[in-house]
């Protein structure tokens, strides 16, 4: 593999990253207050760049594993240039994990925040139903045609 390529093939990817955090950071901003458009279209958006990466990563299976540029004669300038590379990559992931984690948090308040408003409103419908009185009996097929 050229050394060009890999490097190429990196830079891309921390592009789709930088850009996939930026996704992330509109999604907590759209959880405080809650807004469901920016929430959707940015989970929408993630996808949409998770499966481009995902074929990134597909495409260049030789970094799964020891990096290969560690036992190739590739001059030491490529080398460097791709472990910094490297090294931007794993910033934006512990970046996009922290932030992903402050949305969990975020939406797990939301969810027992609407759990709650549901037990209280079926709390209520229970309790109205006791002051209803007994509905009279009424037939099963009524005659249409009086």
């Amino acid at each position: 593999m050229d050394p060009s390529d890999l490097l190429q093939s990196l830079r891309k990817k921390l592009k789709l990253l930088r850009e996939m955090l930026s996704v992330s950071e509109a999604m907590n901003t759209g959880l405080h207050p809650f807004e469901m458009g920016r929430v959707t279209d940015g989970l929408t958006k993630r996808q949409e760049l998770m499966s481009r990466i995902d074929q990134m990563d597909k495409d260049m299976k030789y970094l799964q594993g020891d990096p290969p540029w560690s036992t190739l004669n590739w001059p030491e300038g490529w080398k460097d240039e791709i472990r910094l590379c490297c090294q931007s990559i794993e910033e934006v992931l512990h970046q996009m994990k922290t932030m992903d984690d402050e949305c969990y948090e975020r939406i797990s308040v939301l969810r027992d925040d609407v759990k709650t408003e549901i037990q209280l409103a079926l709390q209520g419908m229970l309790t109205v139903r006791g002051y209803q009185g007994k509905s009279a009996n009424t037939p099963k097929c009524l005659d249409v045609e009086r």
